[in-house]
């Protein structure tokens, strides 16, 4: 879960869920050692992306994000290791859930999940 913060303030809560498909067995085989490496840079890329939106910026701009995330990628790992990067799940809010039910669909996704 990324949360975005301006001005002290939590603006908003962003889950994503995303599958990596790499160019063969041997690219997997690369990002699976430099998978830590690779979530770091994901994540403070995505920081700075959602840092940068203004606080009214309600959705969550998909194509950006990919693009963003295949060009970080391509950085740690090499250019053409990455196909493609598939968002399965994306949930953005400006609160905390409260209910259980808001609770265990937030458990089913998880913040990079290749």
């Amino acid at each position: 879960m990324l949360r975005v913060i301006k001005n002290a303030p939590i603006q908003r809560n962003v889950l994503l869920r995303v599958t990596l498909n790499m160019r063969d067995g041997e690219a997997r085989t690369l990002a699976l050692a430099a998978m830590s490496k690779l979530r770091h840079r994901f994540i403070n890329d995505l920081y700075g992306y959602f840092g940068s939106l203004p606080a009214s910026e309600k959705s969550v701009n998909i194509k950006t994000i990919k693009r963003r995330m295949l060009r970080t990628g391509n950085a740690v790992l090499g250019a053409d290791t990455f196909q493609g990067i598939l968002i399965l799940g994306v949930l953005s809010g400006r609160r905390k859930p409260q209910t259980s039910r808001e609770c265990s669909m937030l458990r089913s996704f998880s913040i990079l999940n290749f």
